[in-house]
């Protein structure tokens, strides 16, 4: 959704195709009563953030000195102090696999303690 200072050009076309893909998919089958939207999550509390990149930790590359200075970095730029875990994202696709969504379609649902209307760098 918007450049974070990482040069992440490859990923960053890869997501915004699949935005793009899933909009067309379900507009051309809306008619059928098919529904498709995406998901995008922010920040997120995973074990991702603590592996390691060419046996060094995700935190030291980042400059961080511990995985605790690096999350507590990354829940400093959310607006609502923490980031998501991974139970956020999946009650946002049960709501859209639900009922109570049966009117969305061809929509992202953004997952992110607000983090998008902000301009974070971590």
């Amino acid at each position: 959704m918007r450049h974070l200072n990482v040069p992440t050009a490859v990923y960053a076309a890869a997501k915004g195709g699949l935005n793009e893909f899933s909009k067309n998919i379900a507009l051309q089958h809306a008619s059928k009563g098919v529904r498709v939207n995406c998901v995008l999550p922010g920040y997120i509390d995973t074990p991702f953030i603590r592996r390691k990149i060419g046996g060094r930790p995700n935190y030291e590359i980042k400059g961080f000195k511990s995985t605790e200075e690096y999350s507590a970095a990354r829940n400093e730029v959310i607006p609502m102090r923490r980031m998501g875990t991974g139970w956020d994202v999946a009650y946002a696709c049960l709501f859209l696999a639900s009922d109570e969504s049966s009117y969305i379609t061809a929509t992202t649902i953004v997952v992110d303690g607000g983090v998008t209307a902000t301009c974070p760098g971590v």
